[in-house]
């Protein structure tokens, strides 16, 4: 069974298109393509039920769009946030790249987020989404 961020990167790729790179903890320095996607784990929490099984697992995930167009940029961030319904993230359940989910949720990050995908942001227009994903 495939991990949960190579499933995100697969509906990533299905969304974004395969010219669009989509890459997980850094964007290579070879990658001159624009735009580009990054994503990274930020936190897991997986609950334990009281007789030892498991229950609910969530993790978050930080999703950011790196372009030199805004109206691009902000144009793939549009379609990650839109609901599963039109072929966007929000509200997605069932069938998630090669595995399962209960519910995928994202949103704006913060004001205060701090990009991590690129050093510089020179000429670069930037989105920034949280992925909370339920298995």
């Amino acid at each position: 069974m495939a991990d949960l961020a190579e499933n995100l990167r697969t509906e990533l790729v299905q969304i974004v298109g395969n010219d669009v790179p989509v890459e997980q903890g850094k964007i290579s320095e070879e990658t001159e393509a624009d735009p580009r996607v990054f994503f990274q784990r930020d936190s897991e929490q997986a609950d334990v039920l009281i007789g030892g099984g498991p229950g609910l697992n969530e993790a978050h995930f930080s999703v950011e769009i790196f372009g030199t167009d805004v109206a691009e940029v902000q144009a793939l961030a549009e379609q990650m946030r839109a609901l599963a319904d039109d072929g966007g993230l929000n509200g997605k359940h069932g069938f998630f790249g090669l595995g399962e989910v209960l519910g995928v949720y994202v949103t704006d990050q913060d004001d205060d987020y701090e990009y991590r995908g690129m050093d510089a942001d020179e000429g670069w227009h930037a989105a920034a989404l949280d992925v909370q994903i339920f298995t």
